[in-house]
């Protein structure tokens, strides 16, 4: 049996452009551009190909050597959220990638500074204290960069920046990558 796939948009109340309800970064908005001077100078950036979702391209997950590297904002801009059963939180990202985020292992990675000391970067979570069957409350968005997640723990302080979340991939192409 296939576990439900419920667009968690609708749980949240995330609001997009008109025409456009649910999908954070829509056409038209900051971050949300198919193409743009980014978009072809990211993987000569030292970023590191990979293949994503569909065949699509993208330029990998940061750094190369020698500065900054010029990021494809299709890569941190999500373009659309779905809840997949009761524990998945899958991300599809503006460049087709797919992030299936078990909810767990979110909250696990809270970056708040309850979670994370704020001076050596050190853990303070234990994750043996997370349930593991716990929820997402709701969520709600944090301008153009970032969602906050309440947790059925009562937990709700971490801002979880689009970046962030990218760089979280647990996918197979993005932990060998």
């Amino acid at each position: 049996m296939k576990p439900s796939q419920e667009p968690l948009r609708h749980l949240s109340g995330w609001k997009g452009k008109e025409g456009e309800s649910g999908k954070p970064g829509a056409a038209g908005e900051p971050g949300a551009a198919a193409g743009g001077p980014a978009a072809g100078a990211a993987g000569a950036a030292g970023g590191g190909e990979h293949a994503c979702a569909e065949g699509a391209s993208c330029a990998g997950h940061g750094g190369g050597g020698g500065g900054e590297p010029v990021e494809d904002p299709r890569m941190t801009s999500p373009a659309d959220v779905t809840k997949v059963g009761e524990g998945l939180l899958q991300w599809t990202w503006g460049d087709g990638h797919v992030s299936p985020f078990p909810l767990k292992y979110l909250r696990e990675r809270c970056p708040c500074a309850s979670c994370v000391d704020e001076f050596t970067g050190q853990r303070r979570l234990d994750p043996k204290s997370i349930a593991p069957d716990i929820k997402i409350a709701r969520f709600e968005p944090v301008g153009l960069y970032a969602v906050r997640f309440q947790w059925s723990d009562g937990h709700d302080t971490g801002l979880y920046s689009f970046r962030l979340l990218r760089d979280l991939c647990p996918c197979e192409a993005c932990r060998v990558g």
